[in-house]
């Protein structure tokens, strides 16, 4: 059942006007047009061009038909979650360590929708990005870049200066959110206390890995 919502009026940036729907205490604001569609500032050019990225995430598209938000991963969705980012191809490690921050996408059924996350250096200034991923019946709807950029600001609010991952295949992908190919080593030397980082080196898999990085410096104030 979807929370219960009070509709107050914003203005939009393009000159609309905008109903702002509050949920019941801790549950963050959902954004929706005036004929009801949610909508999701933070795509690509968005990041690129400043605008702030929705904390909400709602990702409904037109209708109720998942009435989805993304939350906090809580102990009971770790099983669901691991199952997801298996099928995904990308690693489990550290889901149930409170230091890792991962977020989930569930559809009015329960269902896994998305998901994603990231981890800190033990200074806070650098930030490695995971775990993002979107169920293969939802690809080509924009969803994994709103996830992504959910994830980019959240860290710059956080205090992190730079942004690194791990992708061998998907670097198209992360250039649009203005991330370039990183020196593998030094995305292993600042976040060597990472869950990730741990695992690849201890199942040889770093030597097989491509690390791409991004500055997020001006991002927490609305910058790109």
């Amino acid at each position: 059942m979807r929370p219960s919502l009070t509709p107050t009026s914003v203005p939009a940036p393009s000159g609309r006007r905008w109903r702002t729907l509050h949920a019941a205490p801790q549950s963050p604001p959902v954004l929706v047009g005036t004929a009801g569609q949610a909508v999701l500032p933070a795509t690509a050019d968005a990041l690129q061009h400043g605008a702030p990225v929705d904390r909400a995430l709602p990702v409904d598209g037109r209708g109720s038909r998942f009435g989805e938000t993304l939350r906090p991963l809580t102990p009971a969705d770790v099983p669901d979650l691991l199952r997801f980012l298996t099928c995904a191809d990308l690693t489990g490690s550290g889901l149930r360590d409170p230091a890792v921050r991962l977020w989930v996408l569930r559809d009015a059924t329960g269902q896994v929708q998305g998901s994603a996350g990231y981890e800190l250096s033990e200074d806070g200034r650098q930030a490695l990005i995971r775990s993002v991923a979107v169920d293969a019946s939802r690809r080509g709807e924009g969803l994994g870049l709103r996830l992504a950029g959910f994830t980019l600001q959240r860290a710059a609010e956080e205090g992190a200066r730079q942004a690194w991952l791990f992708s061998r295949h998907r670097g198209a992908f992360w250039r649009r959110l203005g991330f370039e190919p990183a020196d593998r080593d030094a995305l292993a030397r600042v976040l060597a206390g990472t869950h990730q980082v741990r695992l690849f080196h201890s199942n040889g898999q770093m030597q097989h890995e491509v690390a791409w990085r991004r500055s997020l410096v001006g991002l927490r104030d609305g910058g790109g």
